[in-house]
C-alpha cells in the first residue's frame, strides 16, 4: 500500500509570512510616521462644533516660532515669564509636546506641517490652561497641512484657537500664491463655524502683503502694536501675528526681546467684547 503524500503546512508558512510582513510594516511606520502620520491622524479628527462663547475674563495669548525647539528650555523660560493662558507654537517636534505640558502645566495638541518641505517631522501646536477638544489640522483643499486649530474651554468660554505657519516666502516653495490659498482655506473654514476665534502664528509675510489684507477683512489684527518680529536680533519686519474675531477687543500687544529663535514671540491680551 502506498502512503498518500503528507499535506504541506501551507497555513503555517502563510501565517509566518504574514507576521513578517506586519513586522516590516511596523518598523517602516515607526521610522516614517512623522512624514505621513498626519494622514492617519486626520481620520481621528472630529468636526468643531458649539455652542460657542467667550471666557469670563481677559486672556493672554502668545505665539512663538521656536525654531525646532533647538533651545527648548530657554524658550520655556520665555513662555513662562509671559504667563499665557494660550500658547501657539510653530516649528515644534511631536516629542516636545509632553515635555512642554509637564513643565508649563498646560494641555497641548500637535499636528504636523506638510506645506513647507513636504510631510515633516515638525509642525504646529496649541497649548492651553483649559480643556482642548475637537482638534483639527488646517489644510488647503487637496494640499498640505499648514496649521492646527482646536476648541478651547476656559473660564466659561468655548472658542477656537489656531496655530499656523504659512508657506515660505521663497517662490520655489509656492510663495505668495500658496499663502493666499492657505489664507482663503482658513477664512472658508471659519465662515462655516461663525465661532469666536483667535488665529496666531508665523505668516511669513509683512503687514503690507495680500495675506494681511485678506485676514483684516474678517478679523482684527490684535498685535499691530506689538512691533517687528524678524529677525529676532534686529527685527525689521513683522511676520508673526495674532488675529481675533470681533468677539474680543485687543487690550495690549508686545514682543519679547529674545534671540533664542530667529523670531520674536508676540504676546497679546484680549478682552471679551461684551457688546456682541
Amino acid at each position: 500500500m502506498i502512503d498518500a503524500p503528507r499535506a504541506r503546512p501551507r497555513s503555517k508558512r502563510r501565517l509566518i509570512a504574514a507576521f513578517l510582513m506586519l513586522a516590516i510594516a511596523g518598523i517602516a511606520a515607526t521610522v516614517t510616521y512623522p512624514r505621513w502620520g498626519w494622514r492617519i491622524d486626520a481620520l481621528r479628527e472630529t468636526p468643531l462644533s458649539g455652542p460657542w462663547s467667550t471666557p469670563g475674563r481677559p486672556i493672554t495669548l502668545m505665539t512663538f516660532n521656536i525654531k525646532f525647539g533647538e533651545r527648548l528650555d530657554e524658550a520655556l523660560d520665555v513662555i513662562r515669564a509671559a504667563q499665557p493662558d494660550v500658547a501657539c507654537l510653530q516649528e515644534i517636534k511631536p516629542s516636545q509636546v509632553s515635555y512642554i505640558e509637564d513643565n508649563l502645566g498646560v494641555n497641548g495638541y500637535w499636528a504636523p506641517s506638510s506645506n513647507l518641505i513636504g510631510d515633516a517631522a515638525w509642525g504646529n501646536a496649541v497649548f492651553a490652561r483649559g480643556r482642548l477638544d475637537q482638534v483639527q489640522s488646517l489644510r488647503v483643499p487637496g494640499g498640505g497641512a499648514f496649521g492646527v486649530w482646536a476648541t478651547v474651554e476656559m473660564d466659561g468660554g468655548r472658542f477656537i484657537v489656531a496655530s499656523v505657519h504659512l508657506m515660505h516666502a521663497k517662490r520655489k516653495y509656492g510663495g505668495i500664491l500658496e499663502r493666499i490659498r492657505e489664507t482663503e482655506a482658513m477664512l472658508d473654514a471659519h465662515r462655516r463655524l461663525e465661532a469666536p476665534a483667535i488665529i496666531a502664528g508665523d505668516f511669513n509675510e509683512p503687514a503690507w502683503g495680500a495675506v494681511h489684507r485678506l485676514l483684516r477683512g474678517r478679523f482684527i489684527d490684535a498685535g499691530q502694536e506689538s512691533g517687528n518680529t524678524l529677525p529676532a536680533g534686529f527685527p525689521i519686519a513683522r511676520v508673526d501675528y495674532v488675529f481675533c474675531s470681533d468677539d474680543w477687543e485687543p487690550e495690549s500687544a508686545r514682543t519679547a526681546a529674545t534671540t533664542i529663535s530667529d523670531h520674536r514671540p508676540v504676546v497679546v491680551v484680549l478682552t471679551p467684547n461684551l457688546k456682541n
